[in-house]
């Protein structure tokens, strides 16, 4: 029986994280690197999902986005748009494919939100 749980998992992604964030990204052309989720198979193996972002490249939730701004109405703003909200601005950062709900980055503590399009497009402090 393997001694790999899923809290070892759950430490072992922190481990990485903390060891990609002194990687420069800058002198291998990237913008973001970030691990993802796991697989985990309770016989011994792991594997983690790593994203890397090229500089100026686009997310596929902000490639997604830009393909649904192109054919929305009410029109919504560019991605990086800010729009206010409850007691704080929020910033634009891609669409769920599926749903198609805006992802938005809360600039107050900085995680992402979902929203609803045309919440968005209401909300969106124009150009």
């Amino acid at each position: 029986m393997s001694a790999l749980t899923r809290d070892a998992v759950r430490k072992l992604r922190e481990q990485l994280t903390e060891h990609l964030a002194g990687f420069d990204l800058k002198a291998a052309g990237l913008e973001s690197i970030e691990v993802g989720n796991a697989s985990f198979d309770p016989n011994g193996a792991v594997t983690f999902k790593l994203q890397a972002l090229a500089a100026g490249g686009l997310t596929p939730e902000a490639s997604h986005y830009e393909l649904m701004r192109q054919h929305s109405t009410p029109p919504l703003p560019p991605l990086g748009g800010k729009f206010h909200y409850g007691a704080c601005d929020y910033q634009v950062s891609g669409a769920k494919a599926r749903s198609g709900k805006i992802l938005a980055r809360s600039d107050a503590n900085g995680k992402t939100y979902l929203f609803p399009r045309d919440v968005v497009a209401r909300l969106w402090m124009g150009p």
